[in-house]
């Protein structure tokens, strides 16, 4: 169970419950969630191993409750909107899936609580990508898989006036790809492939992978300068390849790490020094 703290002081008792209730009542049914298959071996790790250590703040939760409220909302007057339960074995592996869903003329569509940001990228975005992944899971759990349509319908919890030209109003519904059943059922392997060992045996894994700690600003160097040659190439990949196009000696150019945005700002294991492979910046050394 999370121990929570307080970081100004001023947060008031019944929130603060609200938080601590809807931290613990969401328990997994099965050996594995959709999301968690979807995120990060080792995520799912820590949760298991390490979650009784984690201290995190009431304020980092807010967003989380704010999206527990609308969802409350929805199933109490949505109508054809409801929580959506189901479960599939793949592996001897139980995978379990529970999202807000309504069937509207032939399309499945996933509700999101979310910021304006995400809808102006137009679905394009790296949390787009993953509602895709998630909701053409769910859409294997479902009888038949049939549906004609994938759609995400975005409620937009910051929407303002000034945003008007871009997103003109605080909901936005998109299309997205909907993965035949071989395409979903070849992710699912995919991934079940990443999680050998982890669900069976407990076994930690390797580190986050490169997108999985949102690393997107990566930089190539030289020998002998502190500045960057050039920076904000979004992949590891892209970086190297521009060495790789250099004239000349290219031993003398590498390639910097980006900054783990994730680990640094979003994960409550890596703020609390719980993950095995990052330090927090302001940690001290032994």
């Amino acid at each position: 169970m999370t121990t929570f703290t307080d970081a100004t002081g001023r947060m008031p008792d019944p929130i603060k419950r609200a938080i601590e209730h809807y931290d613990t009542s969401h328990v997994r049914r099965g050996d594995i969630s959709v999301t968690e298959l979807i995120d990060s071996p080792l995520m799912f790790w820590l949760r298991k191993n390490r979650a009784d250590q984690l201290m995190a703040s009431y304020q980092s939760r807010m967003f989380a409750l704010y999206g527990s409220v609308m969802a409350s909302i929805l199933e109490k007057f949505g109508g054809e909107l409801a929580e959506v339960r189901g479960e599939i074995v793949r592996n001897g592996v139980t995978i379990s899936g529970s999202a807000d869903l309504a069937f509207d003329k032939g399309a499945l569509v996933d509700y999101k609580f979310t910021s304006v940001f995400v809808a102006k990228d137009g679905g394009n975005s790296r949390i787009v990508d993953h509602w895709t992944k998630q909701v053409n899971l769910y859409r294997i759990m479902l009888p038949n898989h049939a549906v004609d349509r994938l759609s995400i319908a975005m409620i937009l919890r910051d929407w303002g006036p000034r945003y008007r030209n871009e997103v003109p109003e605080p909901f936005v519904q998109i299309d997205v790809p909907k993965w035949s059943v071989v395409e979903a059922e070849g992710y699912i392997q995919e991934r079940l492939a990443l999680f050998d060992g982890v669900i069976s045996r407990n076994e930690m894994p390797a580190q986050c992978s490169d997108e999985e700690r949102w690393l997107s600003d990566f930089a190539v160097t030289k020998v002998g300068l502190k500045k960057a040659v050039k920076a904000g190439f979004q992949t590891r990949k892209e970086a190297q390849a521009y060495i790789n196009g250099l004239k000349g000696d290219t031993s003398i150019y590498a390639v910097r790490d980006a900054k783990p945005k994730r680990c640094a700002e979003y994960c409550d294991f890596g703020a609390c020094g719980l993950c095995p492979y990052y330090k927090p910046e302001n940690e001290s050394e032994d």
